[in-house]
């Protein structure tokens, strides 16, 4: 759902997303991905960050300069009992976490809040989870290429093996 509107004659627009799990387990849950909230917050029309990107300063400055608030909400309903919790993105003070296997924003359902940050340092925090996650895909993939590498000289040899 995407809400927007003014308030206190600054424009405001807030996506919220629904989401029905255990409010109680420590464990992250995927929210979206980060090239969602990228595109979300960056004002970023692409679906995929590409050679060529335009940021748009205007945009990006009104939310700086705190002129338009932007957010992302997450209503959950719990599913064992009864109970629902309501939280901003902003707010959440627990670390970041971007799954590097399926670039999913991941978080518990109940969360750390404390008063909200501002867009800046909001948006330093979320490219910065996005990078580290990103770097450990890369390694991933790397030491994933070399072992198949490994795997495949080794059916080679004993293919080899067996045609003598």
């Amino acid at each position: 759902m995407i809400y927007y509107g003014e308030i206190n004659k600054k424009e405001f627009r807030i996506f919220i997303n629904n989401k029905f799990g255990n409010l109680f387990s420590n464990a992250r849950n995927d929210i979206t991905t980060y090239n969602n909230l990228i595109r979300l917050y960056l004002g970023i029309s692409k679906q995929r960050l590409a050679k060529e990107i335009k940021i748009d300063r205007k945009l990006i400055l009104k939310r700086v300069s705190n002129e338009e608030i932007i957010s992302y909400g997450v209503f959950v309903v719990d599913n064992k009992k009864r109970g629902y919790n309501f939280f901003l993105l902003e707010e959440v003070r627990d670390e970041f976490y971007i799954n590097p296997r399926n670039t999913m924003f991941q978080i518990k359902y109940s969360p750390t809040i404390g008063k909200p940050i501002e867009y800046y340092s909001f948006c330093m925090k979320l490219i910065d989870a996005t990078i580290d996650s990103l770097e450990k895909n890369l390694n991933a993939t790397k030491t994933e290429i070399i072992i198949l590498g490994k795997i495949k000289e080794t059916i080679m040899r004993i293919r080899k093996q067996w045609k003598r």
